[in-house]
């Protein structure tokens, strides 16, 4: 268990406010968590590690492009052939960061996304580092103020792993009504077209028509349409900021929605995404 998870339990943090977390935890001189990122996670990492960290914390989900885009407008362009090596080593020496396909994606495709793998690192430092290091030269309250809103804009990324988990969790326990064959995924592709969450059934033969998920098939009026998905959890949660619903797909089949979306299944709508500011 990683240390910060027993500090956090011995100051209280599942019977405290935010606020009080916060303070308790990072912002006062015995804080535990105060220094815990840049001594554990951050040692050997300095330069042009650190600098692709800090990107892929504020930008979640970018892609390689991306990434040499931002590094180039920091430190030129020859530092983009550099890109590829400080990937490699933050995600198969450190195991950092992670690299995530579409499903249904080949292993080689190019339309991978990276991602930070650890939630504290990834909060630590796109929405503490910055506030926490100020501590001494500004008023701790307005810190305290500008944490708890850079972290609202964190966690909005984190609940959708989360809500992936406890279906996973849900069908191992043989909970619900669709059985998982494999780890719940996303899709994207470059038309802008995503959907946060897929759950397959691998059980279940989708349309071979043209061997590609999401293939057309000929209806009876000669139209050809796109199979029809069903619904996992049978009801929608209401609401623009965090509306949606989990759909299964069989291994041929997919959904398309022409707008990202989070997707809270019904049976657990108690969960709520605050949308960050534009």
């Amino acid at each position: 268990m990683p240390k910060f998870y027993r500090d956090a339990f011995e100051q209280g943090v599942l019977g405290a406010d935010r606020r009080t977390v916060l303070r308790s935890l990072f912002f006062s001189s015995s804080s535990p968590l105060r220094n815990e990122a840049d001594n554990g996670f951050l040692r050997e990492l300095r330069g042009r590690y650190d600098m692709v960290l800090q990107f892929l914390a504020k930008h979640p989900g970018c892609t390689n492009a991306d990434i040499e885009a931002a590094m180039a407008d920091l430190s030129g362009p020859g530092e983009v052939r550099q890109v590829g090596g400080y990937l490699k080593i933050l995600s198969e020496r450190y195991r950092m960061i992670e690299r995530r396909l579409p499903i249904f994606a080949p292993p080689r495709a190019r339309s991978g996304r990276y991602y930070i793998r650890d939630n504290f690192l990834r909060a630590w430092l796109s929405a503490l580092q910055r506030p926490v290091s100020a501590v001494a030269f500004r008023p701790v309250e307005g810190l305290i103020d500008q944490a708890d809103e850079r972290l609202a804009e964190v966690e909005g990324h984190v609940l959708e792993g989360l809500v992936g988990q406890i279906y996973e969790e849900r069908s191992r326990r043989g909970m619900g009504d669709f059985p998982l064959s494999e780890r719940i995924q996303g899709y994207w592709d470059r038309s802008d077209v995503e959907i946060d969450l897929v759950a397959m059934d691998g059980r279940v033969r989708g349309d071979r028509s043209r061997g590609r998920p999401g293939a057309e098939r000929p209806s009876a009026g000669g139209r050809r349409d796109r199979p029809e998905l069903a619904r996992a959890d049978g009801g929608h949660v209401g609401g623009r900021s965090c509306g949606g619903a989990l759909y299964k797909a069989t291994p041929h089949a997919i959904i398309r929605r022409m707008r990202p979306m989070i997707i809270i299944p019904a049976p657990y709508s108690g969960l709520r995404w605050r949308k960050p500011a534009a």
